[in-house]
């Protein structure tokens, strides 16, 4: 018999989780590049992220398809 491997969907984020900005955002051309979910707001597509770049002190609001999920080790070029 052969097993069946689970179909697995895309990821689905979640408050908590560390994700990298796209590069196509005005922060992350500036240096700003990883951060956490605090919040999402799934009705309008946007997810509230605490930055982890000094000069970023507010939350901010992205859109979530201008993230990804950051890998362990990606801020330090480990990916």
């Amino acid at each position: 018999m052969a097993e069946t491997a689970k179909k697995r969907g895309p990821r689905v984020a979640s408050v908590g989780d560390r994700v990298e900005l796209s590069p196509r955002c005005g922060l992350w051309m500036r240096g700003a590049k990883f951060g956490e979910i605090q919040g999402i707001n799934r009705d309008n597509g946007y997810a509230v992220i605490r930055i982890d770049h000094p000069q970023v002190k507010q939350l901010v609001a992205i859109r979530l398809y201008d993230l990804r999920f950051a890998t362990p080790g990606a801020e330090y070029g480990l990916e």
